[in-house]
């Protein structure tokens, strides 16, 4: 390895250090250089590698020069040269900042370089380390989060500026006693701490142990999280709110149906009554008004209910084993005066034996939702539901040639009271409930129902069932 090194020798006279002269031919082979000066103070720009001070210049002028040398070029290093005999009397100088000694009457060129060498080396690693120190506690003391260091009975070993104005607390209130706050000693919680100034505070505390100068002891990560608890409590109080508002919503939702149920339960049975006797035809079609009417109000109200039990999850399946191919067809065949368009056809088609899983109410709803969807929306052409095994499930399809559905509508149609036509524009009556009720009776029996559509051409709506093993 081949340095060129610049050493600086300072000594009480030039005739002092004839012992390091004597080696000069051998050290400047080994690319060391040498300037000497016999001023007792670090000459004023000179640029050099290392300092040699000879112990001639006494004690109390060395202290001198390392202090000097530590305030001026703390990452040049400093050896001192002295006799063998002077070495007891000088190794405490390397608490003050001494690299290492040169033993002016034994040691040799290559003794010499050595000693050159490892105190350019230890110094390199001194001032890295200081560097890297220095450069974390800036980072430290910069983080917004406040940060305490302390032992195994909570003393406070160290703490950052930030500390001081989370805490209240100046830090020389902090250092050397007990935390001001109890822990349960859990990773993570919150504390909510009322400073001696200023209004309180809810701070997130996080610990995690650490070996700090050689002992046992833990570190405290404070962050104010005061706006944050606030809104966690505001979300709290807004979801009991909202959970007490639909246990309302469900009970007044659950009387009103009752209570509307009876009366027009009655005003359908007594407008049957009265269409059947009565001769004059325009009571009879009054009276088929006033029970069409009333049916179109029930099933409103109907399927307002069993949104609303579906929506609080207490209107769940009872899953069986359930005969598709006896299902479907039932439906379709009970359907069929719904029909009332001349020119339209509902027709069905599927193996006659179909084992699924799956509530028998939930399918014959679902069923007489979309068929009942088609035939509102269908004035020519046909409707045929159909039923296969596909895979694990039974894939059940009920399409159209009504007016179909626009591809801007599609991300909706499966939405609660969500119809194409509204307001004054709209052209067929209904709730918008029927396909998000079916939809979710076909989720809670695990399966899955899509819809394709191009509008003015029909459309095809599209669920599975899981099949029976």
């Amino acid at each position: 390895m081949s340095l060129s090194l610049r050493l600086l020798v300072i000594s009480a006279s030039a005739n002092d250090v004839d012992w390091l002269r004597a080696h000069a031919e051998a050290l400047t082979a080994l690319n060391f250089s040498f300037e000497y000066a016999t001023e007792i103070s670090i000459p004023p720009n000179h640029a050099f590698n290392i300092l040699i001070l000879d112990s001639s210049v006494g004690l109390e002028a060395i202290h001198s020069i390392l202090a000097d040398s530590l305030l001026c070029t703390p990452q040049i290093p400093v050896i001192l040269g002295v006799l063998e005999s002077q070495l007891v009397e000088m190794e405490h100088l390397i608490r003050y900042g001494a690299q290492d000694f040169i033993l002016k009457n034994v040691d040799t060129p290559p003794a010499i370089r050595r000693c050159v060498v490892n105190a350019i080396d230890r110094s390199a690693v001194l001032w890295e380390s200081a560097n890297a120190e220095s450069q974390i506690r800036t980072l430290v003391e910069s983080l917004s989060d406040g940060i305490l260091i302390v032992d195994s009975s909570g003393v406070v070993l160290y703490g950052n500026p930030i500390i001081e104005e989370l805490l209240g607390k100046r830090l020389d209130q902090l250092f050397g006693l007990q935390t001001p706050f109890q822990l349960s000693g859990s990773e993570f919680e919150n504390l909510f701490w009322e400073r001696p100034t200023g209004p309180p505070v809810t701070l997130s505390v996080h610990a995690s142990p650490l070996r700090w100068d050689g002992v046992e002891a833990h570190l405290l990560t404070f962050r104010d999280v005061t706006s944050e608890q606030a809104s966690y409590e505001m979300l709290k109080l807004a979801k009991k709110t909202a959970e007490k508002v639909g246990a309302m919503k469900s009970t007044f939702l659950a009387h009103m149906s009752h209570e509307l149920r009876l009366p027009l339960a009655s005003i359908i049975g007594f407008a049957q009554l009265i269409e059947e006797g009565e001769t004059n035809p325009d009571f009879k079609e009054f009276a088929f008004l006033i029970e069409e009417s009333g049916q179109r109000l029930l099933d409103t109200i109907n399927s307002v209910l069993e949104a609303a039990r579906l929506e609080q999850h207490t209107l769940l399946p009872i899953i069986e084993r359930l005969d598709l191919g006896r299902i479907a067809p039932s439906v379709v065949k009970r359907l069929q005066p719904l029909v009332r368009q001349p020119h339209v056809v509902i027709t069905s088609e599927g193996p006659s034996t179909l084992s699924v899983l799956g509530d028998r109410n939930f399918v014959e709803r679902i069923l007489t939702n979309l068929i009942g969807n088609a035939t509102k929306f269908t004035s020519e052409g046909h409707i045929h539901v159909s039923w296969e095994k596909a895979g694990n499930e039974a894939v059940i399809k009920v399409r159209d040639t009504g007016i179909g559905i626009a591809s801007s509508f599609i991300s909706e149609a499966f939405e609660p009271f969500s119809q194409e036509s509204s307001g004054s524009v709209r052209t067929h009556e209904g709730t918008g409930l029927g396909l998000a009720i079916s939809k979710k009776l076909v989720e809670t029996m695990n399966g899955h129902i899509s819809v394709q559509s191009i509008k003015n051409e029909g459309a095809t709506f599209t669920f599975t069932l899981p099949l029976a093993t």
